[in-house]
């Protein structure tokens, strides 16, 4: 049996060197003993080392499995070192996909047509009708498993023994000769697999369905299980206090938020839009009472009223601007002008019954758009 099979948590192994030699651009060593997992059955291969430089592909001839490195190992010894951390996250995902697809297929009539494991994710094609509802149920009960530490075990049998028993499977390799390996999952699920699996369902630590895609058949379930988890959820978490800190708010006002900053784009693309039109139509002009620029805020009236005062330094000027509900102006005396800038000011808080302040030769103020700003705009002319 390989050694993957008797203890897929072995990390490290001391072995022979029975051959050396060099490939194209690469060398390569025969060990007497494999570690690393060859992949198949929707599991990826096993990344890994040879003492301490990596391997840069592996291939079984005749029997014989073939390591290829860029650089020759010194002696007739080595150490294969298995990249456990990677191996331990596709066992973890390919334990929750058993789990997930057993409980889809029993409760559910949901069968698994085919799955996939990723660097950091699982994914399941389903075939059958499903809803929402029904997908949170089936992540609920898989979690609820689980909790229970189930444990896992292997078995292997012969084809006529397997075709006797009442087994999960996705039909085995065509020409297949040998023992059927049977991945059993306690009370909940027997199927042939030569995958690596954990020995406790507890391992999983949690499954969380992350993503779904409507395919012809069914549905496409992306997954995420044990550290690869918890990683993906310290993300999420960091991602959640730098939004904290940009938006000023709790996480369950993100929404809100960004929907009020949405409106205000919209608007302050319509007030630019506004002030361009009244900025051309300005340029036009000869010297006015007043001047309006809608979508403008207090801003932008106090710098184009300056400079209005100082191309008209004989005349007081009163800028307007609005955002759809409140008006703004702004009042600024010319340097040669008679006519009183706070006189103006007092007259438009009195018609409008506005708000502001100011001093000596300008004022500014606000005021909710309506029938007093009509009143305004008519005092202005006059």
């Amino acid at each position: 049996m390989e050694i993957y099979y008797e203890n897929p948590y072995l990390k490290e192994i001391k072995t022979k060197i029975l051959e050396k030699g060099q490939r194209e651009k690469y060398f390569f060593i025969v060990p007497e003993r494999n570690l690393f997992y060859l992949g198949g059955g929707g599991q990826p291969e096993d990344n890994g080392f040879v003492n301490d430089k990596k391997i840069i592909k592996r291939e079984k001839e005749k029997g014989k499995i073939f390591y290829f490195l860029e650089e020759q190992i010194e002696g007739d010894e080595c150490f294969l070192k298995v990249d456990f951390e990677r191996r331990y996250s596709f066992m973890q995902h390919h334990t929750a996909q058993h789990l997930i697809t057993a409980i889809a297929d029993k409760n559910f009539n949901l069968k698994t047509i085919s799955f996939h494991l990723g660097d950091d994710y699982g994914l399941i094609d389903f075939e059958g009708n499903y809803n929402d509802e029904i997908l949170e149920k089936i992540e609920k009960d898989a979690n609820e498993n689980i909790r229970k530490a189930l444990n896992i075990s292997f078995h292997f049998y012969s084809l006529e023994e397997i075709e006797k028993m009442n087994i999960r499977s996705r039909g085995l390799p065509e020409n297949f000769e040998g023992l059927v390996r049977v991945v059993e999952i306690e009370g909940i699920d027997k199927n042939t697999c030569g995958g690596l699996h954990i020995k406790n369902t507890s391992e999983i630590q949690m499954i969380k369905f992350i993503n779904f895609e409507k395919i012809k058949e069914g549905v496409r379930v992306y997954y995420k299980a044990g550290n690869k988890l918890l990683e993906f959820l310290k993300e999420k978490l960091e991602l959640e206090e730098k939004l904290k800190n940009i938006l000023k708010c709790s996480s369950k006002e993100f929404l809100d938020v960004l929907n009020s900053w949405e409106k205000e784009k919209i608007q302050t693309k319509r007030n630019l839009k506004k002030i361009k039109e009244g900025f051309l139509e300005f340029l036009e002009k000869e010297e006015e009472k007043y001047y309006f620029f809608p979508g403008a805020d207090l801003d932008f009236l106090q710098k184009i009223g300056r400079f209005i005062s100082k191309k008209y330094n004989y005349s007081t000027i009163t800028i307007i601007g609005e955002d759809g509900e409140n008006f703004y102006f702004f009042i600024i005396q010319g340097e040669n002008s008679n006519k009183s800038a706070k006189e103006v000011f007092e007259k438009i808080i009195e018609i409008t019954g506005g708000k502001g302040g100011g001093k000596e030769k300008s004022f500014q103020g606000k005021g909710l758009l309506g029938p007093s700003f009509d009143k305004l705009i008519n005092f202005l002319k006059s």
